[in-house]
């Protein structure tokens, strides 16, 4: 099973990542796929810029412009981050799949492949989740838009849109970067909380491995001549071979979770603020929306699929900080007072390490977590009190 298949699959179909096997002519022209995607979904953020930059008295106006320009923005700024840190996240995917992070035993890969299944049909269920309320948003755009000949979106465009021509080739000019904005979402918003299952199975596969100084111990405890110092040499012998090991990979566990946030914290931040300001956005709209409109019910979609959105970084990060405690928790459950000296040390190391929590960040500022979350919401409810009383 490729890691994190859907991520990278949705990429590949977009032009965001180039598959590795492709070169010559093949990988120059995938490349300028590339730059066409990249020019649509820029030109769009762009122009929405523009036309929001032109103020307007309407406070109802600017906040849902703001809501869509966001997220446009929002969408560029991970599709610049995959393709600025390709090498690095090439680098991620050649850790996990080299030693001692491959699996090496059946229940190495039983561990393994029951998180790469929750990823996959985690990553379905967000995609399909995703794409009804775009399809949600695009009906009703139809209904509410086209027989006024308004745009989905508000732009700026160096051209009129009086003619039928013009107004259709803009209308589907704006779908398309659309369809490419919330699948480039899809798939990051998959990929990062998919690095962060990969940070859990990995830990995962650590516990069940030092579960291997338990076997050795009563290997030698029934072995008739257990009490020989030759026998207690060779079992001290096979203890610091696997503790050595052991070490090694937690080591390798955290610079991979290390790595993975160096990656993507700062766009990681972007998609924290940007929540903020469409949350409050939204909830500020809805107040002046009539129940059960097309509209009212297309801005409670677009509303709750972004708490959804920053809700998996949240969910998936507190689950990481929570998997690392439970590292602790397993070594202190082994059977470890017939140990060596020297091996209940490094097990001790391995323990006061996991005191200091394996997180994600929101630009190395806000952890990711259901704490950080709720703050998040109450930071939203708040901007939202002072826009209603200003307006």
């Amino acid at each position: 099973m490729r890691l994190l298949g859907i991520s990278f699959g949705i990429l590949e179909f977009f032009g965001f990542w180039r598959p590795t096997k492709l070169s010559g002519w093949k990988a120059n022209l995938y490349n300028f796929y590339t730059i066409i995607n990249l020019i649509i979904l820029y030109f769009l953020a762009l122009t929405q810029l523009i036309d929001f930059l032109q103020f307007s008295d309407n406070v109802a106006e600017l906040m849902d412009k703001a809501m869509l320009m966001m997220s446009v923005i929002n969408s560029c700024a991970k599709a610049g981050n995959i393709l600025q840190k390709r090498s690095e996240i090439l680098n991620l995917i050649k850790t996990l799949k080299n030693k001692p992070c491959l699996p090496r035993d059946k229940l190495d890969w039983i561990i393994q492949n029951k998180f790469d299944r929750d990823i996959k049909w985690n990553s379905l269920k967000y995609a399909i989740f995703i794409e009804v309320i775009l399809g949600g948003v695009i009906i009703s755009s139809l209904i509410k838009d086209t027989p006024q000949r308004k745009l989905a979106l508000d732009a700026w465009l160096p051209y009129s849109i009086n003619s039928e021509v013009t107004y259709w080739i803009t209308y589907t000019y704006q779908f398309t970067a659309g369809i490419i904005g919330s699948f480039i979402n899809i798939s990051y918003d998959t990929l990062i909380p998919g690095c962060m299952m990969q940070t859990c199975a990995q830990l995962e596969i650590f516990k069940h491995r030092l579960n291997d100084l338990s076997q050795v111990h009563n290997k030698f405890n029934h072995d008739e001549l257990s009490l020989s110092e030759a026998n207690y040499q060779k079992q001290i012998m096979i203890e610091q071979k696997i503790i050595s090991e052991s070490i090694k990979h937690h080591s390798l566990i955290l610079e991979f979770a290390e790595s993975a946030n160096a990656i993507f914290s700062y766009t990681i931040f972007i998609q924290y603020s940007i929540s903020f300001i469409v949350i409050c956005a939204s909830t500020y709209n809805l107040s002046n929306l009539t129940p059960f409109t097309p509209e009212f019910i297309s801005v409670v979609g677009y509303c709750f699929g972004m708490l959804v959105e920053i809700f998996v970084y949240c969910f998936y990060g507190n689950i990481v900080m929570d998997e690392n405690d439970n590292v602790r928790n397993a070594i202190y459950d082994m059977d470890w007072v017939n140990l060596s000296v020297s091996t209940k040390k490094s097990l001790l190391t391995i323990m006061t390490r996991t005191l200091k929590p394996v997180t994600f960040t929101s630009g190395y500022i806000v952890v990711l977590s259901l704490n950080s979350l709720n703050g998040l919401l109450k930071l939203s409810y708040s901007a939202y009190n002072v826009l209603k009383q200003t307006s």
